[in-house]
């Protein structure tokens, strides 16, 4: 179900959708002039999102995470994944271009200026929710599926609720690396797979075991063996096979790309390292994979 914020007295939000999906679909390609914000309950969902040279790239997302995705940015949900999926999808509209028509609100109008840029700044990488903006997503979650246009009292409990929701998620935003995975009602193995989540969305940029510690939220030690017991590799193994993995499937659609190029492309800063861990990982080297492998 979708409500449209005019209907409970807060225009910057010109969408607010509560989905439950049950079986996988794909959608056309759409866009909004505003960012539209999908917060992940439980389950699993993919989007596409194209870029400025319409090159299509995914972008995944688990429950306890969230994705912006920016204003004017052609994308379509992919997949649901992990059946049945819950979640709660937000577009909002720029300051500028609100018509408030007599409604009140919590923010001055710099405020929500502030609030959105920040929250635009997010886009389009994957955060876990925290636990203050869960509070929030679950009273709307309730609030939303029970709303009813006669309700005037419902209708001011809904704007204070996403009202709350913008700024706590302008804050999740504000952190580069999104907030840590760990929390008090989350297992070790929930975790870990969030973290290697993360490494799929990120491999292409330089990471350090330091920084995956740091995301996961656990001492380097505990958060070592935890990796190895739920995926049999260390953190620098998973990450290295997620690159190599990339990068045969670069070599093959990506035919008059330079080998050199990919390797870069995929977080190599070398093209002897790479083709050193190519070789070592698929026993070829990537330029005589590449010729034995033609697309199609």
């Amino acid at each position: 179900m979708h409500i449209k914020g005019i209907r409970f007295g807060f225009p910057p939000i010109t969408r607010l959708g509560v989905l439950d999906d049950r079986k996988a679909h794909i959608v056309r390609w759409n866009s909004h002039s505003g960012c539209e914000i999908h917060f992940m309950l439980r389950g699993h969902f993919t989007w596409g999102i194209k870029d400025s040279g319409h090159r299509e790239r995914k972008v995944s997302v688990s429950g306890g995470s969230f994705v912006v995705i920016p204003p004017k940015v052609q994308h379509r949900a992919d997949e649901s994944v992990g059946n049945p999926s819950s979640r709660i999808g937000v577009i909002c509209e720029p300051p500028d271009m609100i018509d408030w028509g007599g409604c009140r609100c919590a923010f001055s109008k710099e405020e929500l200026a502030s609030v959105y840029a920040r929250i635009a700044a997010g886009a389009p990488k994957t955060r876990r929710i925290p636990p203050p903006l869960m509070r929030v997503l679950k009273d709307i979650r309730r609030d939303a599926s029970a709303f009813k246009a006669t309700d005037e009292g419902g209708h001011l409990h809904l704007r204070i609720l996403c009202e709350l929701m913008l700024s706590e998620t302008a804050r999740a935003c504000d952190n580069a690396d999104g907030n840590s995975f760990a929390t008090d009602d989350e297992s070790g193995p929930v975790v870990v797979q969030r973290v290697g989540e993360w490494i799929r969305e990120h491999y292409a940029e330089p990471i350090s075991n330091e920084r995956l510690v740091k995301l996961a939220g656990y001492g380097k030690s505990r958060f070592f063996t935890l990796f190895f017991a739920e995926t049999g590799l260390t953190p620098h193994s998973f990450l290295l096979r997620v690159r190599l993995q990339n990068a045969k499937r670069m070599l093959r659609e990506s035919r008059w790309t330079p080998v050199d190029k990919i390797a870069a492309a995929v977080g190599f800063d070398s093209p002897l390292t790479f083709a050193s861990a190519f070789k070592r990982y698929f026993g070829v080297r990537p330029d005589a994979w590449r010729r034995r492998n033609p697309k199609g």
